[in-house]
């Protein structure tokens, strides 16, 4: 009885000293996230304990779909009455500023030495303009303000400024860099005018850019 006794106390403190051994090793594995170099024994899954006090998960909000621009040549919308009743407006414009800029070059219209230069339509003789080149100066102020909308539209996308204050002024600098100035240099080298007549006419272009860009901005 004695022997049974000492036997299983024997095998009872083996089987103890293994237990210890294993956990020793689970422990250490936990702590280094892996098993011990010396030790033959390998788990074969990782464990994962998760914190005592994890926070919630933070509850993420819906991401906003970023706005895209439109894509080229599809800028915004304007109906036909609307772009009529634009293109008006542009024409009245243009008519009043070079109504002013006639008036404050006249001297120079009524110069003897350039009547050379001035097309039948305009002077068709020694006197002011006659009825007919008013009504071309006005069609023609009407279809060039057609295509300024035009133009607007389709490079919409692409015109940068905050507002439609911004949109406009941006377009005008488009207009007077493409239109006005090109039209300048080949005005001074081609016909034979004062410089500071023709710089002005450049200067009454600009104006009608700047409020043509931000009347169709805002209207269109």
């Amino acid at each position: 009885m004695r022997e049974i006794s000492i036997g299983t106390f024997i095998y009872v403190f083996s089987c103890a000293k293994y237990q210890v051994l294993y956990l020793r090793q689970d422990i250490s594995y936990i702590m280094a996230k892996g098993p011990l170099r010396d030790s033959g024994r390998r788990p074969e899954k990782k464990l994962f304990i998760p914190p005592l006090h994890s926070p919630p998960m933070a509850r993420q909000k819906p991401k906003k779909k970023a706005a895209g621009k439109p894509a080229p040549g599809k800028g915004k919308s304007c109906g036909a009455l609307r772009i009529l009743g634009v293109a008006i407006l542009l024409t009245v414009v243009a008519t009043v500023v070079h109504t002013v800029e006639a008036m404050w070059n006249m001297p120079y219209y009524m110069d003897e030495a350039y009547f050379g230069v001035w097309s039948e339509v305009m002077m068709p003789a020694d006197g002011p303009p006659g009825d007919g080149f008013y009504m071309l100066s006005t069609l023609f102020s009407f279809i060039t303000a057609l295509i300024y909308i035009w133009a607007f539209h389709y490079v919409y996308s692409s015109l940068k400024g905050r507002g439609w204050v911004g949109r406009g002024l941006h377009f005008a600098l488009l207009i007077f860099l493409v239109a006005v100035v090109p039209g300048t240099m080949a005005t001074y080298l081609l016909i034979n005018l004062p410089l500071p007549l023709i710089l002005c006419w450049g200067v009454s272009g600009l104006s009608i850019a700047v409020f043509d860009g931000l009347i169709i901005s805002r209207l269109c």
